[in-house]
Parts: structure tokens; sequence; C-alpha cells
């Protein structure tokens, strides 16, 4: 099976090593700085910020993927013809919110193996990435042929114009890339794929009086599309959303008929616009897209403000517009599950249950990062930090489920409920009574998640280490103040230096009065994994080493 070889416009030349490159996320830049305060020889800590720090700073999986793609596509005549029918059927469950049928012409030249031949290359570049996500989750032990789809979706990447030239076939190319190809993209590329993917909407223009109805309608779908991924991207990376919230206000949402599908036989769980599911489907990505200006909101409000913190009044408002739509979709969501769920089967109505889960997982994210930056939420944010980690077990799926989220919000945003918590049992004094059962538990349920989100997502594997290190540490830190409960002895000492211990961990002199520390907020600040300014010093310091 040689490769055949590829004549399109290279992009090759430009192409960097994916481990130095600069473009990397302000979680990736602090977890450099902590490793390099750690001492080498504390292995467990040491490695899982070595593992997820490359994580983060890489573009791209494998660096060997350019290296076999320029040997040209790999061909899988054997398979083509049932790969077409699947790629066939993958873009039609994609309407309303997509371009649902390629031209017969790109039909043609794949099932003849002339994938050289496509024209334009988007086409080969969503072809390849369904592929390689169906292969994924149907067949994750293949790795040989999974390794050959990267290379051939890399090589129908290397074409400048599918990422310099604005046109629809693009812009969904980019798409799907960025949020269905979990076996290519990193947390980095998906940024940078969406970002393009925006701008290219954005210079092709939404809602000109030129356009025809259907253009017009096609592009307002690319456009919520987008902005659901956007926003749910800056809420991970801490970055500005490409997208303004003025666009949104001024393309407005559709009517819910509009989300429909169209097609007779086809919905989002395989009938058509009677078919069961249809509606459910129709109202889970309204409220998602209505979510996504929640999602600006609540940006805005955590990360573009003057001073040092978000006004006190921004964040009540912005949480008062979370919860009335977490109970506005619960209740069309369970409503519309109730009259469609006894027409499915257990598969289907398990589905339905997802979608209505993953609203209540974005819900309790977002108030967390909301409650953390209040000054009268603090037991708000712990206890919603224990319910998001409670509803993972429940969103484990594969690539193929309709309703799962976004692949990276699911993998990085739980650390926000798991360092909140972490911060919460670690700071916790001597002299305080609360129980901190409730929170280790729920703390250990995301190992194991991300342990089950390994199989589809290697990232997910990369962060397991780095969860089951801090967890330990917690329960570290929790056994030594109980025994110092049961001896009376203090766990907080200072030296005649100035030195002090907590539990026996060594704390870092970060200028501050750790004794006497002012407020209520407690001296540790989990912001590092959600990409804020904090200082980490004090994570290098500790003793990491698991007993």
């Amino acid at each position: 099976m040689a490769p055949a070889p590829d004549t399109g416009d290279s992009l090759a030349q430009y192409s960097c090593d994916p481990y130095t490159s600069p473009i990397q996320s302000q979680l990736a830049a602090e977890i450099e700085t902590t490793q390099n305060l750690l001492d080498p020889a504390d292995s467990h800590p040491f490695g899982a910020l070595s593992s997820l720090s490359e994580a983060c700073a890489a573009v791209w999986h494998d660096a060997t993927d350019f290296d076999r793609a320029s040997q040209g596509y790999f061909l899988f005549e054997e398979r083509t013809s049932a790969w077409v029918d699947s790629f066939v059927t993958t873009l039609r469950r994609g309407e309303p919110l997509a371009l649902t049928s390629a031209p017969n012409d790109v039909l043609d030249q794949i099932r003849a193996s002339r994938p050289q031949s496509v024209k334009p290359r988007a086409w080969l570049v969503m072809y390849y990435s369904i592929i390689l996500s169906r292969t994924s989750s149907t067949s994750p032990e293949d790795k040989e042929t999974k390794a050959k789809l990267r290379c051939n979706l890399w090589l129908a990447l290397n074409d400048m114009r599918v990422l310099l030239e604005p046109s629809e076939v693009n812009i969904q190319a980019l798409i799907l890339v960025a949020s269905h190809v979990e076996e290519f993209t990193t947390p980095s590329l998906c940024w940078l794929l969406v970002s393009n993917a925006c701008r290219m909407l954005q210079a092709l223009g939404v809602d000109f009086r030129n356009m025809t109805p259907e253009n017009r309608h096609r592009r307002r779908m690319m456009f919520w599309h987008l902005n659901v991924i956007d926003k749910g991207l800056s809420m991970i990376f801490g970055r500005p959303p490409t997208l303004h919230g003025a666009m949104a206000r001024s393309v407005g949402l559709p009517a819910l008929a509009d989300l429909m599908p169209s097609t007779p036989g086809h919905s989002s769980t395989g009938g058509g616009q009677g078919a069961p599911g249809a509606l459910f489907g129709a109202h889970f990505f309204h409220q998602v897209m209505q979510l996504s200006t929640i999602m600006g909101k609540v940006w805005s409000t955590v990360y573009d403000h003057d001073g040092d913190s978000p006004d006190e009044q921004s964040v009540v408002k912005a949480r008062e517009d979370l919860v009335a739509w977490h109970d506005r979709a619960q209740t069309i969501l369970r409503a519309a599950a109730v009259a469609e769920g006894p027409l499915l089967d257990a598969k289907g109505v398990g589905s339905l249950e997802l979608g209505v889960l993953t609203t209540d997982f974005y819900h309790h994210h977002l108030l967390i990062l909301l409650a953390r930056n209040s000054g009268n939420m603090k037991s708000e944010s712990v206890s919603s930090s224990i319910k998001m980690l409670q509803v993972l077990p429940a969103l484990v799926s594969d690539s193929e489920e309709v309703y799962n989220g976004i692949i990276w919000m699911m993998v990085c945003s739980p650390f926000t409920a798991f360092l909140t918590l972490f911060g919460e049992v670690v700071s916790a004094s001597r002299t305080e009574s609360t129980d901190h059962g409730a929170a280790i538990e729920a703390m250990e349920i995301l190992p194991v998640f991300l342990n089950a989100m390994g199989v589809r997502n290697s990232l997910a594997a990369k962060l397991e280490n780095v969860a089951t290190v801090l967890l330990a540490h917690a329960k570290k830190a929790v056994s030594a103040r109980e025994e110092s409960n049961r001896t009376g002895e203090s766990m907080i000492e200072q030296s005649a230096e100035g030195s002090v211990t907590f539990g026996g961990y060594k704390l870092p002199d970060i200028g501050l009065d750790l004794l006497n520390f002012p407020g209520d907020e407690g001296i540790f600040d989990v912001d590092w994994l959600n990409f804020g300014e904090t200082n980490t010093d004090w994570i290098a310091a500790s003793d990491w080493q698991i007993t």
C-alpha cells in the first residue's frame, strides 16, 4: 500500500517543532515556573508536571507525523467504500449546524483512491477527520491505522488555502478538526484553529443584504456553532473570545424551528423532524447557544475588569443570569426528555440524560469561577465544586455521542473544581472543625473519570497522574491535621529564623504573615490551572513525595 504523492501548495516549510512552539497557554507558563522550583529527585510531582507541561506546550500530538506525511497519502483501498459511506452519513448528522453533503466529484476521487486530486482540499480534511475520529471510537487499539490517518490528515491540512482562504467549507473543516479529532488536536491547536475559523467567518460576513436566505441561514448556524466553541475555550484558557458579544446580538439567536432537522429520516438521534429525539436535540442546541452568551458575560466579569478583582455587583448580576439560564434549561430539557424518552431505546434515553447533565456541568463550572471572584460566595464555590465533580461519572462517553460537550472542557474544566477543593482542604487550620470528607470523596472522582476518558483522549491520561499526585497530597495534609488534633500539637510552627511549616510541610516565604493572614480566603489560591495570575511557588515548596 504505497503512499500517494501530494501535489498541493505546501505549508511544510513553515512548520515548527511542536515541542518548542511559543504558542503556550498561561497554564503551560505557570507549570514551567513551578517546575523550575522543584527538586528533580521528587519524582512524583516533577514527573506529573513535566507530562502536563509537554501536553500543554505541544501543538501536535506526535512530531513523527510530519516526517511520515512527507511520504504521501496512505491509501486504504479495501476500506474506502465503507469509509466514504460513513463520511456521507456523518455529514448528514451535522444538520442543521453545518454543510451536510460533499460534492459528487469529491466523493468519486476519494472512492478512486485519488486523495491528492480532491479539490477544495478542505473536503479531504473533513474526510480524514471524520474517519480518524470514528476509528478512534470503534477501534482504539488499531494504532497503526490511526497513525496513518493522522499523517493523511496533516498532509491534507498542508495547504495554505485551508488556513487562509475564507470560505464555508474551510471554516467547517477547521471546526471539525478542532472539536472532533481528539487523536490529532491539542488544546492549543484547538484554540488556534477555532480562532482562525472565527476570523474567516467575520471576513465572509453573516447577514449581508445580497445573501440568499439559504446562505444567510447557513452562516448564522456556523456563527453560533463557532460562538459556542469560542466562548467555551475562552473559559478554559482565560483568553479573550474571538467573537465579540455585539456580533452575537447583531446576528440573533435562531428560532427553535430552524434547529429542527429537515432531512427525512435524520435527527441527532437518528430520525427526521418528527422522529424521537429531534425536539430534544433542537432544544439542547438552542440552550447551549444561549449559554455561549452567558459565558461571554462571565468571561468579561472574571477577566475584563479594572483593579485587582471584579466588582461584586457585576459578579452578582452574572450569577443571576447564569442561574436563570440553568433553571430554564433544566425545565425545558427535562420536559423534552420525558416526552421523547418513551419512544427511544436505552441508549437513546441515556443520550438525552447526558445532554441534561452536560448543561449541569457547564453551570457548575461557571458558578465556581464567579464564586471564587466574590467576597461573599466562598461556600458556594466549595459546594458547586463538589457537585461538579459528582456529575463526572455520568459524562463518560465516546466521541460518537452527540451531547458530550467540548472534549477540552470535559478534561480541563474539572480541575477548576478539583483545585478549589484542594486549596480548601490543604489551607484549613488545625482549629477548624470542618469535615473535609465530602471534599476528598469528590476529589477522588476526578482521577477515575480521567482514566475512563483516557481511552479516547491522551491528555486525559496525562492529567490523571496530576490529579492522583494532588489527591495524595491533600489526603496527607488531612491525616497530618487529624493526628495533630489527637495529640494536641500545633500544625503550624515558626522557627527562630522565621520559616513556617504546616503539618510538616515547609511553606515558602511569599512576603506574607502566614500565622496572621487576614480575611477568610485562605493562603492558597488555586487559580493556576485556570490561567490566572496566581503565584504558584507554594506548590513547589511543599513535600510532594507520595509515601
